[in-house]
């Protein structure tokens, strides 16, 4: 009785610290500068490019040496005339959202991440969240390995342990795919929606090879199984 709530308590612990480095390592990755910026530009483009017309930036920078704008939520950026004459029309608006994410990115935080990010929910797409994912992988990771080496020693025969990962791991994938497909259902806002598609983006071949190995995994215990019980009627 006392192994059978066993199995169960840490196969379900195993389940939920699987799924957490999943997500974490996802994170970490998803944060990264590079990975980042092309999400965060496309979000900022539409809202900005109505403000800057090109005749109107040369025309500042008869006078000025740089234009500076105010975006909510980011405070003033600005950007120098020298560049904007080299970039031209065609590039000049990229200046001004590059500038714009380095804002966003780099910016300091005096507060602790989960506070940051229920006061200033930009913090989800700054080198503070990356860093505090990245803190999390190591710690997350030993964790999974000692549930799974537990559940496994739980379960008494190889082929309940191949079937009992095996459920494990396809449960994991499983549930991600059900999000994968339902979160357009919830999310309306178009700015989240581009930040969690290319999250999930992220996260789909970890899922998809959890579904593999599951499948495998069950396949492997089940004829694991029927060949043992054919071999004890021998």
């Amino acid at each position: 009785m006392l192994r059978k709530i066993g199995k169960y308590l840490f196969g379900s612990l195993f389940t939920l610290s699987l799924i957490f480095l999943v997500s974490v390592h996802s994170f970490a990755q998803f944060t990264e500068y590079n990975n980042l910026k092309q999400s965060v530009i496309r979000i900022i483009t539409p809202n900005i490019e109505p403000k800057l017309n090109y005749g109107d930036v040369l025309r500042i920078c008869e006078y000025q040496e740089k234009v500076e704008i105010y975006v909510e939520e980011v405070g003033n950026i600005s950007v120098a005339c020298d560049k904007i004459k080299e970039a031209g029309q065609e590039k000049f608006l990229s200046l001004f959202t590059d500038a714009i994410f380095d804002k966003i990115y780099w910016k300091e935080y005096a507060c602790d991440f989960i506070r940051c990010l229920s006061e200033q929910p930009l913090v989800i797409v700054s080198r503070y969240a990356n860093s505090f994912f990245k803190s999390l992988e190591i710690p997350s990771m030993l964790s999974t390995i000692i549930l799974s080496i537990i559940y496994i020693l739980l379960e008494e025969t190889n082929s309940r342990r191949l079937k009992g990962l095996g459920y494990i791991l396809l449960v994991c994938g499983i549930q991600f795919f059900l999000l994968y497909y339902i979160k357009d259902f919830f999310i309306k806002q178009a700015s989240i929606a581009e930040i969690l598609n290319s999250l999930f983006s992220n996260m789909t071949p970890y899922y998809t090879l959890a579904l593999i190995f599951g499948a495998c995994l069950l396949t492997a215990g089940y004829i694991s199984e029927k060949a043992k019980g054919l071999i004890s009627r021998k």
